[in-house]
């Protein structure tokens, strides 16, 4: 693997030693002066510079001597360090964007907003008191998760599962393609739609959750289809059929359904560890009842232990 690198510089507080470093930089190969920013002088500080740091990474994979995957990546982050008082201060950032990159050069939070003038586009970034209070409430907290010791069968090259084969790279496009659908796919943080749902819970009440479970439910029931999956059409085969939609939770991070009990026509019981989202789990489980049953399903959980939550199933009295 050969990392292909370029070292973007950000000067701050410029003086005699700024100008001197910069004329450096510029004529350093892979080097770039990207920014130079002013800084208040009553800070104290001799010189401080901020490095963006940016990577890409190409990797081949050989087999018998023979090129046999290409893979390539990048990374960003942003280096800052201070001389103050004949003593060096650092402070780094990973992932970086213009937000993070600000609220590390200053430890305070910042807002940001796009301004034209004079027909260009203008970043503009600006010191706030404090972080809106909507951002404090969408603060990601730490899980408690619980081990497992599931196997999925896996290229022994790659390292993906040998289920998700159907996923098409399109690196030059940007884009992930389902082949077996023609669907454009995502992947996705497991923590913005858990904070999404909690926050309209709060703020439209209970009235809003089976709206959320109706929604997930109508559009796992079209994968099924697009997918050939329908119910058996003897006990047996309802039952491997539900055991099929059940094996796509771990695979797509939803979680372990780690024990089921099933009654043909009647209840269906799901232990599912480590759940992604209780609310969409439910709606993904009612579209798997309705697909083995062939009928709607009236949806109940409950906590079960920690990073544990019971679903039960059983037929909707309501018409579907």
């Amino acid at each position: 693997m050969n990392p292909i690198e370029t070292f973007n510089w950000g000067l701050i507080g410029p003086g005699g030693i700024a100008h001197r470093f910069a004329a450096a930089v510029n004529g350093l190969p892979g080097a770039r002066l990207q920014a130079v920013l002013a800084r208040d002088a009553q800070r104290g500080a001799t010189f401080a510079d901020a490095r963006v740091f940016e990577s890409e990474h190409t990797g081949i994979t050989l087999q018998d001597g023979r090129a046999d995957r290409l893979s390539q990546g990048a990374s960003t982050g942003l280096g800052v360090r201070v001389l103050k008082d004949h003593a060096w201060g650092f402070a780094s950032v990973s992932d970086f964007d213009r937000d993070s990159a600000f609220e590390a050069l200053e430890r305070k939070p910042f807002r940001s907003f796009w301004k034209k003038e004079d027909g260009a586009y203008l970043l503009r970034v600006e010191v706030i008191k404090e972080k809106p209070e909507l951002s404090g409430r969408l603060e990601v907290e730490s899980e408690v998760l619980k081990e497992g010791d599931l196997h999925l069968r896996s290229c022994p090259r790659c390292g993906l599962p040998l289920d998700l084969s159907h996923l098409e790279w399109r690196e030059e496009e940007g884009m992930i393609i389902d082949r077996r659908r023609g669907m454009r796919m995502i992947n996705l943080d497991g923590y913005t739609p858990r904070l999404v749902n909690r926050e309209l819970v709060r703020e439209l009440g209970e009235e809003v959750i089976p709206i959320i479970i109706d929604a997930k439910r109508d559009y796992t029931l079209k994968m099924l289809k697009d997918l050939g999956i329908r119910s058996g059409e003897d006990d047996k085969a309802r039952l491997e059929a539900l055991r099929d939609m059940l094996s796509l939770l771990p695979l797509y991070g939803w979680g372990m359904a780690s024990e089921t009990e099933y009654t043909p026509g009647g209840t269906l019981r799901v232990w599912v560890d480590n759940p992604f989202d209780e609310y969409l789990i439910a709606g993904r489980l009612a579209a798997f009842y309705e697909a083995a049953e062939g009928k709607r399903a009236r949806v109940e959980w409950r906590d079960s232990g920690p990073a544990s939550i019971t679903y039960v199933l059983t037929p909707s009295i309501s018409p579907a």
